[in-house]
C-alpha cells in the first residue's frame, strides 16, 4: 500500500469508531516510509506505554485527589473507622501534593482506551512510604486522634479520555498535513526536511512543560480559546461548528472573586459530587473574609482544596471558568485584594 493510500485510511479511521491503536499502527508504517524517527518512537510508546523509564509527555499527566480510610485511636470510640475521607492535601507544600498526588498514565494506548470505556473506574493504592508519610504528616504530626490506615486515588474514564483526545487530535492534524503530498514527494530525499518539519511542528504541540497548557480541537469550523498560566487546565472541543471559551475576567478583590466562583460552581451540576464539600471550603473562605484580619494561609489552604475539589468532579479534561476564576486567588491573596 502506498503511503498516501496509508494517510487516507487512517484518516477515515480516525474520524469514524475504529480503535485509536489501530490508526497508530498505519501511523507507524508511514513513518517507516517517509523514514521520519522521530514519529516511528512517538508512535512506539503510544502503543506500548512509557513503562521502560522513559520521559512520559505532559499530556499523560494528571493531579488526582487522595482519599483515606482513618481510625480514631481508640478502637472502642463509636465511630471509629471513617472510610472515604478527602485528604487534605492543601497542608502540604506543593512539591510534597506532585510527589503524592501527580499520576503518570504510562500504559499502551490499548489500555487507556480500555479505562475510557470502564464506566466502573478503579483505584490507585498509594504505596506504603507515601501513606506512611501521609500519616506523619497530616495526622500524627498534628497530634491527631486520628491514623491513616489505607490511602488510595480514584482513576475514572475522563483521566484517559483526555489522552485519547490528545493523541487523535494530533495525529488527525498530522495526516491532513501530510495528505497534501504525493507519493513521490512524500519518499523524495529534497522533499525531507520539509516533510520532517511537519512532523516536529505536530508532535511539539503535545510537548509542553509540566503545568503547561494542551489545546485540542477538531472539526469542522473548530474554535477554542483555552486558559494558560498557573493551574491551566487541559480542554477538548470535537465536533462540528464548535466554539469554545474558556475565559473569566479579572477581578479586584477576593469578596468578588468569591462570588463569582460560587455563580460558577451552582450553574454546573458536574460539580454535585463534591458539592458538600466544595460549600464547606466557600463557607470556610467566606468567614475569613469577614474577619477585621483574614488568615492568608487559611485563605490558601481552601482555594487549593476547591482547585482539587474541581479537579476531581469535572475531570481533569474539563474545560471550565471555575478553573480561570480559582487561577486568580494567588495574585489577590499576594496583593492583599481582601476588601
Amino acid at each position: 500500500m502506498k503511503a498516501s493510500e496509508l494517510i487516507n485510511a487512517a484518516i477515515d479511521e480516525l474520524h469514524g469508531t475504529a480503535a485509536l491503536s489501530t490508526a497508530l499502527l498505519k501511523v507507524k508504517t508511514i513513518a517507516f516510509l517517509i523514514k521520519n524517527q522521530q514519529l516511528k518512537e512517538w508512535v512506539n510508546f503510544e502503543l506500548k506505554g512509557y513503562d521502560d523509564g522513559s520521559e512520559v509527555p505532559s499530556y499523560r499527566k494528571t493531579y488526582i485527589p487522595v482519599y483515606a480510610t482513618l481510625l480514631h485511636v481508640n478502637f472502642s470510640y463509636n465511630g471509629a473507622r471513617q472510610n472515604d475521607v478527602l485528604v487534605p492535601m492543601e497542608y502540604l507544600t506543593e512539591e510534597e501534593r506532585a510527589n503524592v498526588g501527580e499520576r503518570n498514565l504510562s500504559m499502551s494506548i490499548t489500555e487507556i482506551e480500555e479505562w475510557a470505556l470502564s464506566e466502573q473506574g478503579g483505584l490507585h493504592e498509594l504505596s506504603n512510604a507515601q501513606r506512611s508519610f501521609l500519616n506523619h504528616k497530616l495526622y500524627r504530626s498534628k497530634r491527631s486522634e486520628w491514623i491513616l490506615y489505607k490511602a488510595w486515588q480514584p482513576l475514572s474514564a475522563p483521566f484517559f479520555k483526555g489522552v485519547l483526545f490528545t493523541v487523535r487530535a494530533t495525529l488527525l492534524d498530522l495526516l491532513l498535513e501530510l495528505s497534501e503530498w504525493d507519493d513521490v514527494s512524500l519518499q523524495s530525499l529534497q522533499q525531507k526536511q520539509l516533510i520532517d518539519d511537519t512532523v516536529s511542528k505536530a508532535l511539539h504541540s503535545i510537548t509542553v512543560t509540566a503545568g503547561g497548557i494542551v489545546n485540542v480541537s477538531h472539526g469542522d469550523g473548530s474554535v477554542q480559546a483555552a486558559n494558560t498560566g498557573d493551574a491551566a487546565q487541559f480542554n477538548v472541543a470535537s465536533g462540528e461548528a464548535i466554539s469554545q471559551s474558556i475565559a473569566s475576567g479579572q477581578v479586584a478583590s477576593l469578596p468578588e472573586l468569591v462570588e463569582q466562583i460560587k455563580q460558577a460552581f451552582q450553574q454546573d451540576p458536574a460539580f454535585d459530587s463534591h458539592r458538600e464539600e466544595i460549600d464547606h471550603q466557600v463557607q470556610s473562605i467566606d468567614l475569613q473574609l469577614q474577619k477585621p484580619e483574614p488568615k492568608k494561609s487559611i485563605l490558601k489552604r481552601a482555594f487549593d482544596s476547591l482547585q482539587e475539589l474541581a479537579a476531581d468532579s469535572a475531570g481533569a479534561t474539563a474545560g471550565h471558568a471555575v478553573f480561570e476564576l480559582l487561577k486568580q486567588a494567588p495574585t489577590l491573596l499576594a496583593t492583599g485584594g481582601l476588601g
